[in-house]
């Protein structure tokens, strides 16, 4: 007998996939969510905006520190969005190695993947 974390196993195949595309495929949202940080994570969020798309978020900066989010990839509930971004701030903001970086998003948005 065998026992198996399904919700364990569905993250493991969405890490390894976001880990090897490029840009997964995206949904547009029929109403863009607009969403503000304070200053200092607004521009870290600016300066990633490449990554934050290869993690399948696709947003846009939209004043000084609020930014609008036209799409999602379908694993991403529009509700955990908010918190997802704020994980990746953190993530962003530690001086990793591009490789390490890409693999805490990874990791971090198959956490909040839809089950």
């Amino acid at each position: 007998m065998f026992l198996i974390d399904l919700k364990g196993a569905y993250a493991r195949i969405l890490y390894d996939r976001f880990v090897k595309e490029e840009v997964p495929p995206l949904q547009t949202l029929m109403v863009p969510i607009t969403l503000e940080f304070p200053k200092n994570e607004g521009d870290i969020l600016k300066g990633h905006l490449e990554e934050v798309l290869g993690m399948g978020v696709d947003l846009r900066p939209f004043g000084d520190s609020a930014f609008i989010i036209d799409a999602l990839s379908p694993e991403i509930e529009e509700g955990m969005v908010q918190g997802l971004l704020e994980e990746f701030i953190e993530v962003l903001d530690q001086s990793l190695a591009e490789k390490m970086r890409q693999k805490k998003l990874a990791f971090t948005l198959s956490s909040y993947a839809r089950s």
